[in-house]
């Protein structure tokens, strides 16, 4: 019964997820400048919500948070991805994020709803309260960090279209260069923290269950070389005056490490202790 409510809550999501999506691209790529329709909020508040039942229902049949495998991961991760949208439609200038992150939300929502398996026997060190700091510390700062790549992209995109004076309709529909300049260093600065405190919490549990404070397997030194990439964008913009489309393709730099690192490594060069 349980598995059964889990499918039609994920799929729900993903459906809701979609309609939200289709109205914000809409919204975006018009011929005329048209607001997204009145209901796109609220089908993304309907898949977030969706997907919170899904992942509370997973989180009790495993005892312990929806991270233990790469499927759980791409819910959760889509799940916040819709979280951190919510959070900043309250701004009108932000809406135009919409065309981005819910599409993103969908797809990882749409294969994880696809391939998630009953769960199994679940190994006792993900039990661990560190494994739980760990892993939601990551994700947090893997949304974080994709609203900075988001940012980073409209940034470029809308950058070349002033260059060339050459702004159409839906370039001129986008946030300020400024406005996605700063939304791009807050969203950094809040990403590593929280990728730091992932890392930080990551060694500690290591050193619980194996006596190691740092595990040599793919996950982990792509982890390390994403981190340092949005180390020197903080660094170089602090001391270099590095802003602008410097700072977007180091942002998007940085998420390109930290998708290889998340799907990545578990797909071509194999996971190792980190099946999440």
């Amino acid at each position: 019964m349980i598995e059964i409510l889990l499918v039609v809550l994920r799929w729900a999501g993903v459906g809701l997820a979609a309609l939200a999506s289709v109205s914000y691209v809409r919204g975006l790529v018009a011929a005329e400048a048209t607001a997204p329709a009145a209901g796109a909020t609220r089908f993304v508040a309907g898949a977030a919500l969706c997907w919170t039942g899904a992942l509370l229902l997973r989180a009790f049949e495993l005892g312990t948070v929806p991270l233990v495998t790469s499927f759980e991961a791409l819910l959760f991760y889509a799940w916040l991805l819709l979280v951190v949208f919510l959070g900043l439609v309250r701004r009108e200038a932000h809406r135009t994020l919409g065309a981005f992150l819910v599409p993103l939300a969908t797809v990882l929502g749409f294969f994880a709803a696809a391939f998630m398996a009953p769960p199994s026997t679940v190994s006792a060190l993900f039990h661990n309260r560190l494994f739980v700091a760990h892993t939601v510390s990551v994700f947090l700062g893997y949304s974080a960090l994709s609203v900075a790549f988001c940012a980073g992209v409209m940034y470029l995109l809308l950058h070349d279209e002033i260059a060339h004076k050459r702004v159409g309709r839906m370039f001129a529909r986008l946030p300020s260069l400024d406005d996605l300049d700063r939304l791009g260093l807050r969203t950094v600065q809040l990403g590593f923290v929280l990728l730091t405190l992932g890392i930080a919490s990551g060694m500690a549990w290591a050193r619980v269950e194996w006596d190691v404070l740092w595990v040599w397997e793919p996950k982990a030194v792509w982890a390390l070389l994403s981190w340092s990439v949005y180390l020197a964008y903080l660094l170089t913009r602090a001391f270099a005056g590095w802003q602008g489309a410097r700072a977007a393709w180091l942002a998007a730099l940085g998420f390109a490490l930290s998708v290889i690192t998340f799907l990545g490594t578990n797909l071509v060069l194999g996971s190792g202790r980190h099946v999440f």
